[in-house]
């Protein structure tokens, strides 16, 4: 794919303003019907960004049933329209969204780390998931577009760095470091995540996608080893004075005693959840 100067400026201005926009046009493959409205609000709160909800054509959607809640009770809406017509996003800085299975939660946390790279939004970011196999498929899927997707390599460029550049690039040991100083983790559940950095950059951006499985919550105990680990090593790995710096936790409840029951629970966590039917029925 050959772009103009001009045609490379429009593209990358529209995708960074619509991160829709990008994964329509940029990850195609991934995103060949139109986007539902509640991926809309998802990407909203995996990007922090709220202006392109304008553009969404169920956006009356997307302000009802986007509804946060603590233990207490209480309830609020995460976007808010003000009188001059932008779009606020209510929320503490880590994020818990329970979700049924089967509403594509990986394929919008790819999709969002592809955008974070190419936009350079987050100079260091980490993937969690059940297991390292997992988290590592996924950065593969992520190197692939990256490396092989024309529209993404005409507009962004080239991305993977030569060996003898001494940056590391390896899916299977769950690091890749990009040409223009990016730097993306993963790791599965009880993964070594203490301390991570690169060139003493922490990650300011964690996404944990369904990092507990049907045997993670089988017994207290291990229940217990799940949320020590999060609590005491994932939490910690954030970088304390970075305020912008965020953990978004997207996941199906398996167990009354799973970690996601006790983020919902935590009054720190803004949390939302979602059934198999919107509020409306």
């Amino acid at each position: 794919m050959s772009l103009s100067t001009d045609e490379v400026r429009v593209l990358a201005e529209r995708w960074y303003r619509n991160p829709v926009a990008f994964c329509r046009e940029a990850l195609t493959e991934w995103f060949p019907t139109e986007m539902p409205w509640v991926h809309w609000g998802i990407l909203a709160i995996l990007t922090r960004k709220t202006e392109f909800l304008l553009e969404c054509p169920r956006l009356d959607k997307v302000l009802s049933n986007f509804v946060a809640e603590d233990v207490s009770g209480r309830r609020w809406p995460m976007f808010v329209r003000d009188k001059a017509g932008k779009i606020g996003l209510r929320m503490r800085q880590n994020v818990l969204v329970m979700l049924p299975r089967g509403f594509s939660k990986t394929t919008l946390t790819n999709a969002v780390s592809i955008y974070n790279i190419v936009f350079q939004e987050h100079p260091v970011s980490l993937f969690v998931s059940e297991a390292a196999a997992h988290a590592g498929r996924q950065m593969s899927n992520v190197t692939g577009q990256l490396l092989g997707n024309p529209a993404l390599v005409a507009v962004f460029g080239e991305m993977r760095p030569e060996q003898r550049a001494g940056r590391k690039w390896s899916e299977s040991d769950g690091e890749i470091n990009t040409l223009t100083g990016m730097a993306v983790f993963a790791r599965g559940r009880g993964g070594q995540v203490r301390g991570l950095n690169s060139d003493g950059r922490r990650p300011s951006w964690v996404v944990v996608d369904d990092v507990e499985d049907k045997e993670s919550v089988a017994t207290e105990a291990q229940r217990l080893k799940t949320r020590e680990w999060f609590y005491g090593d994932l939490l910690p790995c954030l970088p304390a004075l970075d305020k912008s710096a965020t953990i978004t936790v997207l996941g199906t409840l398996r167990n009354a005693g799973a970690l996601l029951a006790y983020l919902a629970r935590d009054l720190t966590w803004t949390t939302v959840k979602f059934g198999a039917l919107d509020l409306e029925g």
